[in-house]
Formats: structure tokens, sequence, C-alpha cells
């Protein structure tokens, strides 16, 4: 009879319907303040650094999702992962403004997978389904009076090993880009990041999600207890957990880096690698004076770093735009300026440049081109070369290129837009034997943020990795310092000493824990009083590292055995959704008993 009043009145005019207006106002208002807490969580990676921005950067996103239907909340994921990705990526506008924009489309869908669990969890691990089935009231009174410490426990457990599953996935899902995981936002938290020797990157992650979430259960208890006076929640035992995992691993990182240092002492193999930073700008297509001009730029800083007698020259990734090993004439000009270098100082070079898979034949009967690092030896002839086995795609090589329908609009944007090369993909670990003592792997670009490829190369042999790249192709943003913070955990993973050479910043030495102890450029701290290692500094320079490293290294946890955390983390993940599909399907049965009494 009520409704029946209502409707009529609604009819008539006399009392308008504005629930419609409200419940889209708060949607607005909750997609759009998830949409700006993902874009600010940028503010706790490289080049920003306000790494404790990280430990509570997942509030937003678990408070307003937490209560949601399903469907609502993976659309809430997705805007705050969107908002997030655009972030992380907005560097990638410096080749086309539209980049960042649509492969944010991509990354957002990870997020919104994990958003997605998250009320359908705590749904189900903290009331039971006879409960539910009681009613909004009745669900509401079991909230108040019931302590939760298990769910709560389990629900952390849960969400940050799911989140880590996620970073995996992401990290090999359509040729894989774990630009910025969540651990990235400590990297130079030293102690912290210690654990990757065993649980990889993605255990960092892990403490950060589980303290994300442990807090957010405490601040619902606390709320509780201001709401209910009576109500006796007030002891959170997930987030005491969270703060006694971070503690047991701060005091295994000082542990292990006064370890390290310990036995840095008793090594007493060293190493002198000459670096240059030519500082050059790239462009998509060079011509002969571009080539030219690097050529003598490299050339020239060669002349004086080699004066001081370095083990070898390391020069960048496509240090000078041309082939190494071309028949045209820059080609022949490129090699005899080495050749000259060469023969005054009888110093081995390793440079990054484009080389061809001689003898080799591709599926189109074509000679492959590979992105390769080489080394020249004291007497000026190719020793050793790794081809780059992760290659970018669309800027290396172009997927699905000979195929239908992607052959025939594949033209235009290589024409329209200068991109999507055609490289052929490295399949093997390559280690050059620097010296008898010194085995050396080399990374080329982005390969140091897959940390498959440096595994693989400390499992051929390497006791030292080297990075080569070239981040000139991102003058104004901030890549060059994300990057960086990437390779400090391949460093830490496999325990090997890395030297990075960059072409325009990032140029510097990372120790097995991380540390950065050299760098081409220093800047004084004022807080130490003494002059740091600044690698994020752009410019062009030399420097000779005078590197320690150990001739027979131990593997690490990781190194051998690979993403066992991880299969930790997916096991819990597949365990609980297991238990949940079971609580649902006995819901539904219950339901289904109902309805069949009535």
């Amino acid at each position: 009879m009520i409704k029946e009043s209502v409707d009529f009145l609604v009819k008539k005019n006399k009392i308008k319907n504005e629930s419609h207006k409200v419940s889209r106002w708060n949607s607005l208002c909750r997609y759009g303040t998830l949409l700006i807490c993902g874009v600010l969580l940028i503010l706790a990676f490289p080049s920003f650094n306000y790494y404790l921005l990280a430990w509570v950067g997942l509030l937003p996103l678990y408070f307003l999702v937490r209560n949601l239907k399903w469907y609502k909340a993976w659309l809430g994921g997705f805007v705050w992962g969107y908002g997030w990705s655009v972030a992380l990526c907005w560097w990638l506008g410096e080749i086309e403004f539209f980049i960042p924009l649509g492969i944010s489309f991509v990354l957002a869908c990870f997020f919104a997978f994990w958003a997605v669990t998250v009320p359908i969890m705590r749904r189900y691990m903290f009331v039971p389904v006879k409960v539910q089935l009681e009613g909004y009231e009745t669900e509401q009174k079991y909230y108040k009076s019931h302590n939760f410490y298990l769910a709560e426990i389990f629900s952390a457990l849960f969400l940050a090993s799911w989140w880590c599953v996620i970073e995996w996935t992401r990290s090999w899902l359509f040729t894989g880009l774990p630009w910025n995981l969540m651990a990235v936002s400590q990297w130079n938290q030293y102690p912290l990041i210690q654990i990757c020797s065993y649980t990889g990157i993605y255990g960092v992650s892990f403490l950060i999600v589980f303290f994300n979430i442990a807090i957010g259960d405490a601040i619902y208890r606390y709320y509780l207890a201001f709401k209910y006076v009576n109500n006796r929640k007030k002891f959170p035992v997930s987030f005491y957990i969270s703060v006694a995992l971070i503690a047991l691993t701060f005091i295994f990182g000082v542990k292990q880096i006064n370890e390290y240092q310990s036995k840095s002492k008793l090594r007493n193999i060293i190493y002198k690698a000459g670096v240059v930073e030519g500082n050059i700008p790239q462009c998509r297509v060079y011509n002969a004076e571009n080539a030219l001009n690097a050529l003598n730029v490299y050339s020239s800083f060669s002349n004086d770093i080699l004066k001081f007698k370095p083990d070898i020259l390391i020069w960048p990734e496509s240090a000078v735009p041309q082939p190494l090993r071309g028949s045209g004439y820059l080609s022949r000009k490129y090699r005899t300026a080495l050749a000259d270098l060469i023969k005054e100082y009888k110093i081995p070079i390793l440079l990054g440049t484009m080389d061809f898979g001689f003898g080799e034949t591709r599926e189109n009967g074509e000679l492959p081109i590979y992105n390769s690092a080489i080394l020249i030896d004291s007497v000026g002839k190719v020793k050793d070369k790794y081809n780059k086995m992760h290659l970018v795609p669309w800027g290396e090589y172009t997927p699905f290129e000979y195929t239908f329908p992607f052959k025939y609009f594949y033209p235009w944007i290589k024409s329209t837009f200068g991109m999507g090369r055609s490289l052929a993909q490295g399949t093997e670990n390559k280690v050059f034997n620097l010296n008898k003592d010194v085995r050396a792997s080399v990374l080329i670009c982005y390969e140091d943020i897959f940390p498959g490829v440096a595994r693989g190369h400390v499992l051929a042999g390497a006791n030292m990795l080297i990075l080569i790249t070239n981040d000139a192709w991102y003058p104004t943003s901030d890549e060059p310092e994300q990057h960086l913070a990437q390779a400090v955990f391949r460093a830490v993973e496999n325990s090997r000493i890395m030297i990075r050479v960059g072409n325009s910043a990032g140029t510097c030495v990372v120790l097995p824990t991380g540390i950065i102890t050299n760098s081409l450029f220093y800047n004084f701290d004022d807080k130490i009083k003494e002059m740091v290692p600044d690698p994020t500094q752009r410019g062009s320079g030399t420097a000779v590292f005078k590197v320690n490293i150990q001739e027979n290294p131990e593997l690490t946890f990781y190194t051998k055995y690979g993403n066992i955390f991880i299969l930790i983390c997916g096991i819990i993940s597949c365990l609980s959704f297991i238990w949940v599909f079971f609580r649902w399907i006995e819901k539904k049965k219950k339901l289904l008993d109902i309805i069949s009494k009535q």
C-alpha cells in the first residue's frame, strides 16, 4: 500500500525521485577519487621518491571498493589502475603523446582483476553463508560482535599474494612490461630490499601490499570502536604481524649488508672499467652528420680516458647510430676510429651496436639484424657478441608484422610515426670472459626490468653484470631515474656487482647490495657533509670505475630456484579462490532450498 502511494505521488510530480541522481553523483565522486589517487601514487616512485607513500597508497582503492558489487569493484580498480598507469608511463609520451594513454588501458586491467577480489574475498571470508542469507541487519550485527582476527590475517595474506601473482603475470603477458612494480618505490631503502635475494622483487611488493591491507583493517577497527562505544575491536592483529614482518626484513637486510661489506674486504680482484657517457640526442631517422658527430664525441672522450689504462672501455647502447660491421662509408669510418683507439692503447672495447646474423636467414629470407653488444679484443678482433633477447614491441620489432590484417596497415604506421623496426631476437645467454677471473654478461636497454634475463646470465656463469642503455630518447621526463631504479633489484636478486653505462644518465656502479658507490657525477649531501654519487644527473663525461669482484660468488636462493616465492603466492591464491568458490556454491544451494520450500 505504501509503495503504491509513493508511486502515485511520483507520477503526479508531487514528489521527485532523486535517488538516481544521488547514485550517479556518488559514483562520479568515487571513481574520480580513485583516478586522482592512482595518479598521485607516482609520487612514491622516482624521481619524486616519497617512498613512504607506497605503504598507504593502496588504502583509497581498498576502502572504496571493499563493499561494492564485483563489477563495480572491477571498474574501480580499472579507473585507479588507469590513473597510475598513465602517470608511471607518462615518459612514453616523448615518443608519441598517445602511447601512455593507449597502453594504460591494458595495464589498468591488471589492477582491476586485483580490485574485483577485494569485496568478494571479504564477504566470503568474514561472513558465513548462513548469516549472509539472513539479511543486511543480521550481517551488520555479526560484524559488530566478532573480532575477525584470522579473517583479517588471511584476507591480507591473500590480497598481498594475489597482487604479486598479478605483477608476475604483468612481467611476461603480451611480452611483458614490469615497469615500476610496487617494490620499485623502495629502490633506495637498501635494508628492505635485501630480501629480494630470496623472493625476487615480488617479496618487497608483498610486504607493501600486506601492510596496506593490514593498516586499512586497523583503521576500520578503530572507526568501529569510536562509533560503537561498547565495541572492543581494538587489537588489529594483522597490523602487528605486518609491522613484525617489516622489522624482520629490515634486520635481515642490515645483516646481509654487513656480511657483504665484511667479505668485500677479502676480495682481491680489482677490475678497472673505463666508461663514456656522450649525452648524444637521439632521433628516429639519423643522417650522416648525426652519426659522425656521435663518433667524434665518443672517440674524443675515449682518447681522454684510455690514457689512464683501464682494463676495458665500455660504450653504451647504440652510442654511434650506425652498424659497426655495415658496408657503407659511415661503418668503415666507425671501424677505423675504433681500430685507431685499440692500436694506440691496446685495450679491449665493449659497445652496443646493430649487428648482422652472418650465415643466418630469417623466415622471410632476409639476413637477421640484432641489437647487440660486441666485445673487441686488444688486437682489434671481435672476440664475442651478445644479441638482445627481450626486444621492445614496435620499437625494435613489429608483432604480427606479416600476418593478416596487420600487414596492411603496419607500413602506414612505420611511415607516419617512424616506429616498427624488424630486429631479430637473441636466444642465448652469453658470458664474456674479460680475463681469467672476470666473467661478465651484458644487459641491453630495458632488459634489466626483466628478472629472468639477468638470472639467466648469472646461471650461465657471470660474476659481473654490465648494463648498456640509451635513455636519451627521453630528455625531459623522469624515465632515466625510473630505469635506474629497476637495475638495483637485478643486482640484489643475483648478488652480482653491476656496471651501468648510459648515453645520457645512469652511468654508475651498483653493488650486490643495491648500493650505488660510484657514478659519473657527484653532488654534495648537506646531511652527511660529503660528496655522494648522483647517477640521475644528465650530462657527458668519462670515468674509470674500480670494481671489487669476487671470483666465484655464491648463487643466491633466487638465482638457484627462481620464482619459488611466486609459486607460494600462486598456491595461496588458488586455495583461496577454491575456498570462496565452494562457499559460493554453498550459498546457491541454500538459496535454492529456500526457494523450493516456498
